[in-house]
């Protein structure tokens, strides 16, 4: 079967699946797919469909295709963004989750919190994650008047403070101190120590805690909300377009405007290729740590631009007066055939018909 035909089988299974399933439950139910789970994993098959990755011939037919998808999400209109970007993981029902783990994750505090919170902090996010988050006027930290490099962390878009602990970041009421010789400080004595001067905040409820009492606090993983689902016809939207048109616009300023968040709308004005841009970052940064960014870099195919490198932050302080120097911790290597993975010899052997993907023979 050709990709095109698996994806039509796929998108058959999801409208069958839409048709059969009720659009909510009631509480003993809680957490099975709904309609809209459905229709919400056709609107991401279909997008990633569209993308360059697997449609290199840009057929506009594949992101009008997208796009109408995610528009069916939208029209049910029982889904609504979330009042707390902060907290729309830590909820067992909101508006805004699509289709959720019912579990909760209780090892997500014992993997991730700081050393000095009695946690492992195996997910230490870049500078590059950091950078990637606008100033409260809408511009990067380098195009804009309100950056201090004496205090990167300050006018930043606020979703910054609620995914990544940086230096003197509050928690449970303490500053965190990644600085050289803090608490916390990079490369501290031990593995658990940061390498980027940098931890996670998103995903962690701070109403948990793992010392000196232990209490789990809420993670329910989210597979699907509304958020992408608004960024997903975004994106679709836009590639089918000549340039943006007013429905573009509103999908991404919906997920900026949201309460606890109220960043500016995007500038009108912008082209097809500028409002790319802009919603491949709004993506990274709203959907950061929610499994979303390994596929948006291969099906995008930036992966060459994007992973060459890795940076971290040193942060030392000379009495009351503080020094930040953005330093490179990896040089890595990537080439565009890993956008895609090899089919395994083994299922090569047993079909002689499967061709093997390119750059793997």
């Amino acid at each position: 079967a050709t990709a095109d035909e698996i994806i039509g089988f796929i998108v058959e299974d999801c409208d069958r699946a839409a048709s059969l399933l009720p659009e909510e439950y009631s509480s003993k139910d809680l957490g099975r797919a709904t309609a809209g789970a459905a229709l919400a994993l056709k609107s991401r098959m279909l997008l990633y469909a569209a993308s360059p990755l697997h449609n290199p011939d840009n057929d506009h037919q594949k992101w009008e295709r997208a796009a109408k998808a995610a528009q069916d999400v939208i029209s049910m209109g029982i889904y609504q963004l979330h009042g707390s970007f902060k907290d729309v993981l830590h909820t067992r029902q909101s508006p805004e989750i699509i289709f959720q783990h019912t579990a909760n994750y209780e090892d997500q505090l014992r993997n991730n919190l700081m050393p000095s919170q009695g946690g492992f902090s195996i997910v230490q996010p870049t500078q590059e994650l950091v950078d990637a988050f606008e100033m409260t006027d809408g511009k990067l930290y380098n195009e804009s008047d309100l950056y201090d490099p004496q205090q990167p962390y300050a006018n930043r878009d606020p979703r910054l403070a609620m995914t990544v602990v940086y230096n003197l970041h509050p928690w449970r009421g303490f500053p965190i101190e990644t600085f050289e010789g803090g608490l916390d400080g990079l490369n501290g004595s031990g593995d658990n120590y940061t390498r980027t001067g940098y931890y996670l905040a998103k995903t962690l409820d701070e109403n948990g805690s793992l010392t000196p009492i232990w209490r789990p606090g809420s993670h329910f993983f989210v597979y699907i909300r509304y958020a992408e689902i608004l960024l997903n016809y975004a994106e679709a939207k836009n590639e089918s377009l000549e340039s943006p048109d007013p429905s573009v616009y509103d999908a991404v300023n919906q997920v900026r405007a949201r309460t606890g968040v109220n960043m500016p709308p995007l500038p009108a004005g912008l082209n097809k290729a500028d409002m790319r841009a802009r919603i491949h970052n709004e993506r990274r940064v709203e959907l950061a740590f929610e499994s979303h960014r390994f596929w948006d870099i291969r099906r995008w195919r930036i992966g060459e631009q994007v992973l060459k490198s890795v940076q971290g932050m040193r942060i030392t302080r000379a009495g009351s007066e503080w020094n930040y120097e953005r330093f490179p911790l990896e040089n890595r290597y990537y080439k565009n055939t890993y956008d895609l993975f090899p089919i395994p010899q083994s299922e090569i052997n047993r079909n002689n018909k499967l061709v093997q993907n390119p750059g793997y023979n």
